[in-house]
């Protein structure tokens, strides 16, 4: 949120080599990496090549009252 507010974009990333990132960041035994954020500013989408800006777009994604719930837990088994 703070990056948000920050005027940065961030993308959590959990398909990473993990083995490298141990390696590379000297993280010790008993941690476990499980998410990398990738911390940028957003460029002009109209700079990419085609293949690139036609994914530039929101993504089909299913209503918040499908994955959010407060209080006890409400959802149905799928």
């Amino acid at each position: 949120f703070q990056a948000t507010l920050s005027g940065w974009h961030t993308r959590a990333i959990g398909g990473f080599d993990r083995a490298a990132a141990r390696e590379r960041l000297a993280i010790p035994e008993g941690y476990e990496p499980q998410v990398a954020i990738a911390i940028g500013r957003q460029g002009n989408p109209e700079l990419l090549p085609d293949s690139l800006r036609e994914r530039e777009r929101p993504t089909d994604r299913k209503p918040l009252n499908q994955i959010v719930a407060e209080g006890r837990f409400s959802f149905a088994e799928p």
